[in-house]
């Protein structure tokens, strides 16, 4: 396991409470990004899914083990080459139950943006919209490096 994502697993073990001392911001314009980003999803539970992934599902770490995630209409037009403008939101749940959300976990593909990373931006949110993530985060884009298809995206795999 790379050194990033046994950062952000241990950040994540720690709880709500100790989150803010894990928090990984990026540039000023990252941050604006992260946003403009939580202001595109006000109604992103009204969005699509990536087939065999609708409702509930168990989850892996570092998301948790339950799991709900979402995809904007430019990424539901081609599910196994998300486009630039694709939105995909992961709700993440507690572990006890899927009843509780503890974050939001967001990937938004932009032109020009992280090339070594096939353009995606990454954000993390409190299930308030407070930012805890944002920008070029190594330990999402080290894991999902590893995603089939070179698109960094598992749920198309």
């Amino acid at each position: 396991m790379n050194q990033h994502l046994k950062a952000a697993l241990a950040c994540l073990a720690l709880g709500s409470v100790a989150a803010t001392a894990c928090k990984s911001l990026g540039t000023p314009a990252d941050q604006s990004q992260a946003d403009i980003l939580w202001s595109a999803m006000t109604d992103y539970d009204t969005w699509g899914n990536f087939d065999g992934h609708e409702g509930i599902m168990k989850g892996k770490s570092p998301h948790g083990p339950y799991v709900r995630t979402f995809v904007n209409s430019v990424g539901m037009q081609d599910q196994a080459n998300p486009g630039y403008g694709t939105i995909i939101v992961k709700e993440n749940f507690s572990r006890d139950d899927a009843s509780t959300l503890k974050g939001i976990t967001v990937m938004e593909r932009i032109e020009g943006y992280d090339d070594e990373n096939n353009d995606w931006f990454w954000a993390r949110y409190t299930p308030t919209g407070e930012q805890t993530h944002n920008g070029m985060v190594p330990f999402c884009s080290d894991c999902h490096f590893d995603a089939g298809n070179d698109d960094f995206v598992f749920l198309n795999d």
